[in-house]
């Protein structure tokens, strides 16, 4: 678990393992949100590679998207994020 500032947001990011659906994730989280609901999540499968994310917000900031694909980049620079 990491803290990510986005315009004095401390959102959370998740990094995890997929057994089920053979892969890993990194989930980011706003704080405030009941539960501190997921918004964007990134899968990579460790089948192919490829790297996919989904949404759980309609509206949701460029900043933070751009922030959270950073993000991901950062974690798995090999993925062509």
């Amino acid at each position: 678990l990491a803290l990510m500032l986005i315009n004095g947001t401390p959102y959370r990011l998740l990094f995890g393992s997929d057994v089920v659906n053979d892969g890993v994730y990194l989930e980011l989280q706003d704080p405030r949100l009941p539960g501190h609901q997921v918004v964007l999540v990134a899968f990579r499968s460790d089948k192919d590679g490829q790297v996919s994310i989904t949404a759980f917000e309609k509206e949701i900031p460029l900043l933070v998207v751009m922030q959270f694909l950073d993000a991901v980049r950062t974690e798995w620079p090999a993925a062509g994020v």
